[in-house]
Parts: structure tokens; sequence; C-alpha cells
């Protein structure tokens, strides 16, 4: 043998030393064969495909059919669950929604209630608030009664003292209506007022004559309004002793008594405060600037009145909704 056939086999020897034979049990597996006769695979055999004909009911092919299906059955699903939670959040709701219902009745019933109430209060206080108007007139109508034979004089210098303002008076009573008899101007008394606040300090204060006989008391007044006051008593000024309340109500009318004497027609004030007009040889009373507005307009005469001069009412209120 030569010497290269020698490291050919020595080579071959070398390469059978090397190879492994794999044992009985690998090989039975390999060929698929265990003791109770079924076939397997082996671990390096690849997994069955899903597509394979052997595939379980569960390993079923993904069709368009058994999507459409397994859509069809969540939806289902979906539309069961969502009606039950739906039902229930109605039945929460309809009780909600019923609690508001009754809830908001007794509102209404109560603001009903509230309404009446407010109404009967606005009708009893314009009631007590005519009694108390009516009874406020009474009261000024007696203290202007018991003042009636009073004369308001303002102008005479404080330098006259008590004393002596009686035979001042009559000096200027004497002169103003010289036809009148000493003996019906009698001066019961006379005193100084208070000086208001308002004025200076300078300014002469009024005094109170309270004379006799009403009807010289009235020739007074007239005589000092038609003619004026004579010399030198032409600064005094002469008025009738009111209330405040009575002047307060005789300027409310002013637009009255304006249009009157634009108009020509006479009238006089009356006791309690009201206005007494003269028209059509008939005598009308007037306690109001409505009430004499409401008079002119039926005779055809028209009042330009400036500002609101009517009284505020207290306003009723009326539901603005039906009951639920």
């Amino acid at each position: 043998m030569s010497q290269k056939q020698k490291a050919k086999a020595a080579k071959a020897d070398r390469a059978s030393f090397l190879l492994v034979k794999p044992a009985a049990s690998q090989t039975r597996k390999a060929c698929g064969l265990l003791k109770d006769g079924s076939a397997t695979r082996s671990e390096e055999d690849p997994p069955p495909s899903p597509m394979s004909s052997d595939a379980g009911p569960e390993d079923s092919p993904l069709t368009a059919q058994n999507m459409k299906k397994m859509l069809a059955e969540l939806t289902d699903t979906i539309q069961r669950n969502m009606a039950t939670q739906i039902q229930a959040l109605m039945v929460d709701l309809r009780k909600e929604i019923l609690e508001v219902g009754q809830h908001t009745a007794q509102v209404e019933k109560q603001m009903d209630e509230f309404v009446e109430a407010h109404n009967s209060l606005t009708n009893k206080l314009q009631e007590l608030g005519s009694i108390l108007h009516d009874h406020a007139l009474k009261m000024a109508n007696m203290e202007d009664r018991s003042r009636r034979n009073n004369l308001q004089i303002r102008g005479i210098p404080e330098s006259i003292l008590n004393p002596a303002l009686n035979t001042y008076l009559l000096d200027l009573f004497q002169a103003l209506t010289p036809e009148t008899i000493p003996d019906q101007l009698i001066i019961n008394r006379a005193h100084w007022l208070r000086r208001p606040k308002h004025l200076p300090y300078s300014t002469a204060r009024d005094v109170i004559v309270r004379v006799h006989f009403y009807h010289a008391k009235e020739r007074l007044v007239r005589a000092s309004h038609s003619s004026g006051m004579p010399e030198p008593y032409q600064d005094f000024k002469i008025f009738t002793d009111l209330l405040a309340a009575t002047l307060q109500f005789r300027k409310s009318l002013n637009p009255l008594t304006a249009t009157l004497r634009t108009l020509g027609i006479t009238y006089r004030w009356g006791y309690p405060a009201k206005l007494l007009i003269h028209y059509q040889d008939s005598l009308h009373a007037v306690d109001s600037l409505p009430a004499g507005k409401e008079k002119c307009q039926s005779w055809g005469l028209s009042i330009t009145v400036t500002g609101d001069q009517t009284k505020e009412k207290i306003p009723r209120i009326t539901p603005e909704w039906n009951p639920a």
C-alpha cells in the first residue's frame, strides 16, 4: 500500500469515529411509534397548519362567514348590555323627574299662598292708609279750625316789646281797615314765633295774633291782599295761620289753581283741606289734584301738570305660571 492510500484510510477512520449513533428511543420517536401504537410527531417536526383538514371545530378556519357571525354575536351582546344599563338609568331618571315635579308643585303652591297673602296685606295696608289719611285730615281740620281767627304777620321789628305789641297791632289793623270800628278790632293774644333754623339771625320773627271776631280777621286778610299794606307798614305781610300739612296740600294744587286763575274761575279754600270751585252756578269740592284734573276735564278744561303728582301705590303680584 502506498503512502497516499494509507493517508486516505486514516482519514476515513477518523470520520467514522466522530459519527454518533442515535439511541433506540430516539429512533422510535423519529419513526412515530409509541408503546400504545399511536402515532406522534417528533419535536423537530413543524406544527400542523390551521388550514389542515384534521383541525378541530375550535380551530376552524377564519373565513368571512365566521367573522360576520362573530360580529353579530358581539353586537347582540353589546346591545343587550346597553339596553339593561339604559333601562336601569331610565328608572332612576323617572324617579328623579317625579321628585322634581312634586317639589316644583309644592313650590308653586307655596308661591300662590305667598301671592295671596301679599295681595291681602296690600289691600289691608291701603285700607289702613286710607283710614290714617282720613284721621290725619280730621286732626288737621280740628287744628286749622282752632287757628281760624289767627293771623301770621311778618316784618314787625323785634324792638317792639310784648307789652307794647298789642297797641302796635291795633294801630296796624286800624290803618289797614279804617272803616272797621275799634270795638270789632279786639285782640285776644299775640306772641312771637320761633325763628326757623334756615333763616339768618337778622331776619325778624313772625308774630301770631288771635283776632276775637272772625269776620274782622277775614276783612284784614282781604284788605292786605287787595289794596296792599299802608304806610308805614308797606313791608309787612299778613298770612292765615295754617298747619304745615295744610300748606303742603295747597301747594300740591298749584297747577289746578293756576289754571283756574287763568280762566277766571273763582275758588276758595275750605275745611277740612279742600278746594271749593265756583263753576256754572255750582260749588264743586276737590280734595286732590287727580280729582281736580278729572273734574276740569269733564268741563272741557285742560290742566298742565309738571312732574308725577300721583301717590305711589304698592303693586300687587300676579302668578306668571300655571300649576304643574
